[in-house]
């Protein structure tokens, strides 16, 4: 089974060679070349040697060089598969290893699965064998790709090395190779049979296998009879071949399709040995004669006579061209003629028509076609051929070139027995019907002729040449010609049969523009010949058809009336007793309505000359008492006018139809038949006319096709009313203008009454599928964006006032009126059980089958109306329900939103589920959408309410799949694991692909699904490879083995190209994004997190997406064009960055997953791994190691120059505001322009310039076009905004990304010290140049960056550094950094956020500056640079820090004090007064101070939850304090703001120290979920914030100078004051009164220290011993 791949891909490149949408020869070419030896061995029934019997009886087998041991269990497996197969019993084992199969399968699914395989296999092969020699045979003789066909063929017959007779060794092998899948097949129905009387005792998958294997060699007898008939088309046979293809017949004894699998190899040998071109000699030829012209007369071949009378006529046909230019006298023609004469005597032409009836699957044929095949065939009841339907279509068109081949042979050939024909049947029907003229009794006359051979033989025709336009134009290029006279001959003379078989026949040979328009000007140029002076000849013309239809629609109601139609010729008397003249007339209007639909002049011929009387006329008809579908005919008819119709045709169609149903068939016969004034149209009339059409399948599904055509949307020129299909006053003379009475006779009548009682199941399908088709052809012509339009405008007072509301429209289109149907009972339940259709009957069904048409349908409207159903109920609801409907039924909604019927039938999700995996793309693209759509909706998905079910149904659109949805969805994914496999040949289609627009259905699904519900349980999970366990998930099997959805999707992010030749293609791109994307939902959730990480790295997934990265530059070309080129933004090039840009986001977000998931799980090797990817080194499986861009490249991106001018200067649109219609703003999306309602309001706008110019009488007149172009000027524009703002979103994004990768590789990859700073520096290095430019250009991406490196320093502060020389250097490099985060402080447009990050960035830079002991050279220079770097900054610099230390928030309060802090340091250092200036002259100090008097009080009022943010706001207040108190002048402004009254105000030093200051809980504390420890406790706060008052005080007082005696004495003063509190903390600090805190003691002990401090400064113990000895010599002792 090793080549079963390659078959499938040589055979999917021959079949897209077969329909020209194949480029790779070269690889054709290769696929041919490495299939010769399949080829060859096809025939071959191989059998086992002698010593491979032994060694298999041994236990030993061997494949392909490889020796297996095998056990009886084994050899058991084997032998089924032998039996099952015919095969010898090693070659079955062979079969079994080379499948790959699990051998712990059941022993039934094996072999199912290993038959299967085989005749895949086979039917592989087969079918391309078929096409290559179909197309070394048919191509040109110059064609190069014919000579590799030719080259391949020579080489499998084994020709190529001059010997011809191995062609006819080859056909032989053809010959036994069918008989043998006969017997096979006989073998195999005799086991069904066997089922059918013993009812299976084998097992369901015996009989499935069975099943599967008559289905397979029926299409493999199939393929090889063609491959036959190529074989005795391409002359590599000889005669004797053709003696033995006769030794078929007598095989058979009855007639089969196995039989008529032969049929185009008779009739390619006939042309080869018989026709005038035979190469063979004059006796053999006569011998062959012998063999095929008479018919046996043994009784043993009476069941297949038909057939050998077919072969007879079609051997006669090409024999007798040899003698059709004889001058003499032809002694056989007379034999030749009763040959004829005897095989349409046996029914050779019926045959054929039963041949061509039961192949040809067209469930849409024309009635009148059916009820004249019918009529043909009714003596003809013995050709049953079963399995018929089965018949592909390359074998119906084959054997329709047979026929092709056989009716220009007869008609060139044998024009005598054709001429009988007629003269015979003329004589025939004469003598009928001189028997009813004469009243002759029954047993005299017929309702038909006996044998209409002549008829028989132009039906014959028609299927022929049905959709073959190129084969029909041999009829018309030659008027010389034997087909071009045939023709004229049979138009002429003409009995009713005949009419209607001729006009089957013109149907046929006139598909396609040339075979059309000569069609059309055949019946013109009779028509024109007609009225020549002399001619008495009834010919076929249009003034016949005409006047025929005029005739019988009068001769209907038996009332004479005077023809409407111009020039109308007299008419012969037509005796309306004939059977055949409804099919007749049938016929008539199906040949007018194929012309009018073809590209022909036809239609335009109907409504410029006979129009509106031609129309009415045919209504005329349908009134009277006609067969059901002669009134159908009438619909297609008046449908095919329809074709490209223009709004004047439309118009003129509706007010036609209208008034014939508003009149009602009386009030019209009575019109054509009198000029008396006609009553008023009613709306009963309409509604009674509707009912009656509606008795007939046939006529109300015409019907129904016709509203269908005519409600579709002409091409709108943005104009209000043409938005609408129809006139907007239609019928407003008698009942409420529009078309509301139609749509409920579709709706109402039809689909919800009438289709339902329908017995027959196609017909109820081809019914449904056409009031489906009404339905979403109306829903999608609504403009919904013009309503919104409106809407919006109405509601803001726009200028555009002008314009027709919404409240027009909206009555008048049928959007609402179909809305209130969809939700209705009546329609939503028969809707929803359109989509009841097992995945196995979608699957087998037809591309253009009812049933799929139907199933596609469906969805489309359940799309639409769930795209729709907030503009209905927002704004045209409730426009509609203000007007009260006036006429028609009120359908009342029985819902309020589609998705309440939707989850009332929950079965329907698996439906779509199976849908999606079907083998129809059209099915699976719109199944997914509504998938996705589903999966999206919160109405569906309502988890957030309950874990219950929710009055009855399912919470979650998973829910609805029922209790084991892994089981039921495992083919489903097991066919999406498929069709996500990456093929190269999808490249070659381009994104219009079927593969590729699949694949992005489905990933856009998943993504859907996972966007919804990232971490619940959905149906994305368990389809991707999950089960379901509650509400978690588990490793499936298919996931564990690699072979899960999973593994596509990763194989598609890792493996799909991204470029073609060099250029970044947007589709591209774009399928890889969307598959990341659904990795990125995984993985971000904590619901599968765990597991896809462990997948992918199992997959190497990092270390191959970073191999494959391409690195951008301004020069790269994005879908042809470049960042340099003025086309980028307003082509999909801007696309294809913005898909890049978020694929780059995805793969740096997944870095970081995947380094903090090894970090957390102590991955060591992993993260090393990953920090050598990054570094740009890739060790491969065998320890090779590989380049690759790395962390530093991959920052390209911000290298691109993304801006760009999109200013316009609109002159006559100048006064809108595009604004209005900017959309909101997400996390995912940025804000942009909505150009669908932006186009719609500029043609609103057009319109009401053009009406207001029409009514002005200015002379000077705007040109429409100029408005058009300025309008689409305008647009263009919006749309570069839109994809600019996209692009720059993307890149933000992206940024962030990458940010947030870099903080993960310092903070958690493993590296040397010594390393990681030369780490964070080329880091720094890379990011610097682009800050600058982002500060510069003051861009808001700049905060990413500035984030990176602040965390970069972050990791730089804690890396040990022993290197004197490395620290050195980084201090110069971070001083580049420190100036452009300046720089970017003092921006006039810096956000808090970033600012807040500058601080800290600067923080730390002069952290390290300040806090080195001994100052390196270095270090004392990089502190000048430094403030020098502040004097520049301006003073704007220190009060932007000012500002958000008083009223910043949070963060930003705490960096910019502690900023500030740090900056007076190094003034302090410095000696520069430059901060303090600063700081004085912006009022900072009184300002920094005065918080300190309201401490106390702050602390008490706060919430528990804000005190430690209060906290840390005081200590870095007071540092910043601490470090101005530090110089003479600090401590002196210090003194002047009033320090020393703040903190006597501050009621610290009143409290107990015991006790600190009281601070209440909250009153709602016990749910809070804030609970206060010790670090926060109240004593703890106290003394932190004594300490640091106490720790300023001291400071500010020892630097204003310690002999100071102002200073002593105020110190002195404060500590006589605060004595107790004094007291109480050395008392605290000794134990006193019980054990500290230990968390508490070192705040302790600074306050201690602070007032010993004080005590020492002001000299307090001297000044209390002095008063002590004071006091004791007052009282004697102290």
């Amino acid at each position: 089974m090793e080549s079963l791949e390659r078959l499938q891909g040589l055979h999917a490149d021959l079949v897209a060679f077969s329909e020209t949408r194949f480029a790779n020869i070269d690889r054709l070419w290769q696929e041919l070349e490495g299939s010769l030896q399949d080829f060859r061995r096809l025939l071959d029934k191989s059998t086992s040697a002698a010593s491979d019997r032994d060694a298999y009886n041994n236990g030993k087998l061997s494949v392909a060089d490889q020796e297996f041991a095998i056990n009886d269990e084994f050899k058991h497996i084997s032998r089924a598969i032998a039996t099952t197969l015919d095969l010898d019993e090693i070659e079955a084992g062979r079969l079994v290893i080379q499948s790959q199969q699990d051998l712990t399968l059941a022993q039934d699914s094996l072999v199912m699965d290993v038959v299967s395989k085989f005749h895949n296999r086979r039917d592989l092969l087969l079918q391309c064998l078929r096409i290559t020699l179909q197309y070394s045979l048919t191509l040109e003789p110059d064609n190069e790709v014919r000579r590799v066909f030719e080259t391949t063929i020579g080489s499998v017959l084994d020709i190529d090395k001059g010997v011809p007779g191995n062609g006819s060794v080859f056909t032989r092998k053809c010959l036994s190779t069918l008989e043998e899948i006969e017997r096979f097949q006989a073998k195999i129905a005799d086991a069904l049979q066997s089922k059918a009387v013993l009812g299976g005792p084998r097992g369901a998958e015996f009989y499935a296998t069975l099943e599967f294997q008559r289905d397979s060699l029926f299409k493999q007898h199939e393929a090889l009879a063609c491959v036959l008939a190529y074989l005795f088309q391409g002359d590599f046979t000889n005669q004797e071949d053709l003696r033995k293809l006769h030794a078929v017949l007598p095989r058979w004894k009855s007639l089969d399709c196995n039989l008529i699998h032969y049929l185009p190899a008779f009739s390619a040998a006939f042309r080869q040995y018989g026709s005038s071109g035979s190469h063979i000699s004059q006796e053999s030829t006569a011998s062959l004669n012998a063999l095929f012209a008479s018919l046996p007369q043994d009784a043993s071949s009476t069941s297949i006579r038909p057939l050998q009378a077919m072969l007879s006529l079609w051997w006669t046909a090409e024999y007798s061209g040899q003698f059709r230019d004889l001058i003499d006298q032809d002694p056989g023609a007379g034999t030749r003629a009763d040959a004829v004469k005897a095989a349409l005597k046996e029914d050779a032409l019926e045959f054929m028509l039963a041949i061509c009836t039961s192949t040809n699957l067209d469930v849409w044929r024309h009635p009148a076609r059916q009820e004249l095949v019918t009529l043909l065939l009714s003596d003809t009841n013995r050709f049953a051929l079963n399995e018929a339907e089965q018949t592909s279509s390359y074998f119906r068109l084959l054997f329709m070139e047979c026929l092709e081949n056989f009716i220009e042979a007869f008609i060139s050939n044998m024009p005598d027995s054709i001429r009988k024909l007629r003269t015979e049947e003329d004589d025939q029907r004469l003598n009928l019907l001189t028997a009813m003229q004469e009243g002759l009794p029954s047993t005299h006359q017929s309702s038909v002729p006996s044998k209409l051979h002549l008829e028989c033989f132009f039906i014959l025709i028609s299927f022929s040449f049905e959709g073959r336009p190129e084969a029909a134009e041999l009829w018309w290029e030659d008027p010389d010609s034997n087909l071009y006279g045939f023709l004229q001959w049979a138009s002429r003379r003409q009995t009713v049969p005949r009419v209607s078989a001729f006009c089957e026949l013109l149907c046929s040979i006139s598909e396609g523009r040339d075979c059309a328009e000569a069609a059309h000007k055949f019946l013109l140029d009779d028509s024109s010949q007609a009225t020549t002076r002399g001619r008495r000849i009834p010919s076929m013309n249009y003034q016949q058809i005409f006047a025929e239809l005029e005739l019988y629609s009068q001769k209907v109601h038996e009332r004479p009336a005077t023809s409407q139609l111009p020039h109308t010729p007299k008419v012969l008397p037509t005796d309306m007793n004939e059977l055949e003249s409804p099919v007749m007339l049938s016929c008539y209007l199906r040949l007018l309505a194929h012309l009018s639909r073809q590209p022909s002049g036809t239609r335009q011929h109907i409504l410029e000359t006979v129009t509106p009387a031609f129309p009415q006329a045919l209504l005329l008809l349908s009134s009277g008492p006609v067969p059901s579908y002669l009134r159908a005919s009438v619909f297609s008819t008046l449908d095919a006018l329809l074709t490209d119709k223009s709004a004047h045709t439309a118009a003129i169609m509706w007010q036609i139809l209208d008034s014939w149903a508003a009149h009602s068939h009386d009030r019209t016969r009575s019109a054509a038949a009198t000029t008396a004034s006609p009553p008023k149209p009613t709306l009963l009339n309409l509604q009674n006319t509707l009912n009656s059409i509606a008795s007939s399948f046939d006529q109300y599904d015409a019907c129904v096709v016709f509203l269908r055509d005519l409600i579709v949307t002409l091409p709108s020129t943005g104009l209000g009313p043409d938005l609408l299909p129809f006139p907007k006053d239609l019928g407003s003379d008698y009942r409420r203008p529009g078309i509301g009475p139609y749509i409920d006779f579709v709706c109402g009548q039809v689909f919800a009454k009438r289709i339902p009682e329908v017995a027959d199941e196609l017909q109820r399908l081809i019914g449904s599928f056409h009031c489906l088709e009404f339905m979403a052809i109306g829903l999608e012509g609504v403009n919904e964006d013009y309503v919104a339009m409106l809407d919006r405008a109405t509601s803001s007072h726009d200028a555009l006032q002008e314009v027709p509301d919404a409240l027009s429209y909206a009555q008048r289109s049928p959007f609402a009126r179909l809305m209130q149907w969809l939700l209705s009972s009546d329609v939503h339940k028969l809707l929803l059980e359109c989509l009841r259709v097992s995945g196995e009957s979608a699957d087998a069904a037809l591309p253009d089958s009812p049933l799929l048409l139907s199933l596609q349908r469906s969805i489309d409207i359940i799309n639409r109306v769930l795209d729709l159903q907030p503009t209905y109920f927002d704004i045209v609801r409730p426009l509609v329900q203000s007007q009260m409907p006036q006429d028609g039924p009120p359908t009342r909604s029985n819902i309020d939103a589609l998705e309440e019927a939707l989850a009332a039938h929950p079965g329907i999700v698996l439906n779509l589920c199976q849908f999606a995996a079907t083998g129809h793309s059209e099915l699976s693209i719109r199944a997914l959408a509504l998938l996705q759509k589903l999966s999206s909706s919160p109405k569906l998905n309502n988890h957030f309410l309950t874990t219950e079910d929710v009055r009855g149904r399912t919470r979650r659109v998973v829910d609805m799949l029922g209790p084991d949805p892994g089981f039921e969805l495992q083919p489903v994914a097991r066919n999406l694991y498929s069709r996500l496999q990456f093929d190269v040949r999808e490249l070659e289609q381009g994104f219009e692909s079927v593969s590729y627009l699949l694949k992005d259905g489905i990933l856009a699904f998943f993504n859907a699904c996972l966007e919804t519900q990232p971490d619940l349980p959905n149906i994305a999970h368990l389809l991707i490879g999950f089960n379901r366990l509650g509400e978690r998930l588990a490793i499936s099997d298919s996931l564990d083995a690699g072979v899960s959805v999973f593994n596509s999707i990763a194989n598609l992010v890792q493996n799909y190209p991204d470029d073609e030749n060099g250029v970044m293609a947007s589709w591209l791109i774009h399928m890889k994004a969307a598959a990341f994307r659904v990795l990125r939902h995984l993985w971000s959730s904590s619901l599968s997190s765990s597991v896809v990480v462990g997948q992918l790295r199992r997959l190497q997934f990092l270390q191959s997406l970073c191999l494959s990265q391409p690195i951008v530059t301004q020069q790269t070309l994005w879908d042809a064009n470049s960042l340099l080129q003025q086309d980028f933004w307003y082509t999909t090039s801007a696309e294809a960055l913005a898909e890049f840009l978020a694929f780059r986001g995805s793969l740096y977000n997944y870095v970081v997953t995947e380094i903090r998931a090894a970090s957390k799980e102590g991955l060591s090797t992993n993260l090393r791994q990953i920090l050598s990817t990054l570094q740009g080194k890739t060790s491969d499986v065998d320890g090779t190691v590989i380049i690759n861009p790395d962390i530093f490249a991959l920052l390209d991106f911000l290298d691109l120059d993304l801006s760009a001018s999109f200013e316009v200067e609109p002159q006559y649109y100048a006064d809108i505001d595009f604004k209005v219609y900017l959309t909101e703003a997400t996390e995912s999306q940025p804000s942009v322009y909505d150009v669908k309602m932006i186009r719609e309001y500029l043609n609103a706008y057009r319109a009401s310039i053009m009406q207001k110019q029409a009514s002005a009488t200015s002379s000077h007149k705007i040109d429409e076009q100029e408005l058009i172009d300025e309008a689409d000027y305008l647009i263009a524009t919006i749309e570069a905004r839109n994809r600019s703002a996209v692009v720059l979103k993307a890149r933000s994004d992206a940024l962030h990304e990458y940010a947030e990768m870099v903080i993960a590789v310092v903070e958690c990859c493993p590296m040397e010290a010594t390393m990681k700073v030369q780490f964070i520096l080329h880091m720094i290095q890379v990011m610097l140049p682009k800050l600058d430019v982002f500060i510069v250009d003051e861009r808001a991406d700049m905060v990413e960056l500035a984030r990176a490196a602040d965390a970069l320093l972050f990791a730089l502060s804690h890396t040990a550094l022993t290197n004197t020389h490395l620290d050195n250097l980084v201090t110069e490099k971070l001083f580049q950094l420190f100036r452009a985060s300046i720089e970017g402080i003092a921006a006039s447009n810096s956000r808090t956020a970033l600012r807040t990050i500058f601080y800290s960035i600067c923080s730390q830079y002069l952290a390290r500056l300040t806090s080195s002991t001994v100052a390196s050279e270095v270090v004392l220079k990089a502190r000048h640079n430094s403030m020098d770097c502040i004097r520049s900054a301006s003073q704007r610099l220190v009060q932007v820090m000012c500002d958000d230390a008083e009223d910043g928030v949070d963060e930003c309060r705490l960096n910019a004090l502690g900023l500030l802090a740090l900056l007076t340091s190094l003034a302090r250092m410095e000696k520069s007064n430059l901060i303090l200036d600063s700081l004085v002259k912006a009022n900072m100090l009184e300002i920094m101070i005065d918080p300190l008097k309201h401490v106390a009080l702050e602390f008490q009022d706060s919430e528990p939850g804000y005190r430690s943010s209060l906290l840390s706001t005081f200590e870095a207040r007071m540092l910043l304090l601490l470090q101005i108190s530090r110089t003479r002048d600090g401590a002196g402004a210090l003194l002047d703001a009033g320090i020393v009254p703040a903190a006597r105000d501050s009621q610290l030093f009143r409290a107990d120290p015991d006790l600190g200051i009281p601070l209440p809980s909250s009153a709602d504390n016990n749910n809070s979920p804030y609970v206060p420890d010790s670090a926060t406790s109240a004593l703890y706060t106290y003394y932190v914030l004594l300490s640091s008052t106490l720790r300023l005080l001291l400071s500010t007082f020892l630097s204003r100078g310690a002999q100071n005696e102002q200073i002593q004495y105020r110190a002195r003063t404060f500590l006589i004051d605060y004595r107790p509190n004094m007291v109480g903390v050395f008392k605290k600090f000794a134990g006193v009164n019980g054990k500290v805190d230990e968390k508490i003691r070192p705040l302790i002990a600074e306050s201690v220290r602070c007032y010993t401090g004080l005590i020492t400064l002001s000299g307090f113990v001297e000044l209390e011993d002095e008063a002590a000895l004071e006091d004791t010599r007052l009282n004697g002792f102290s």
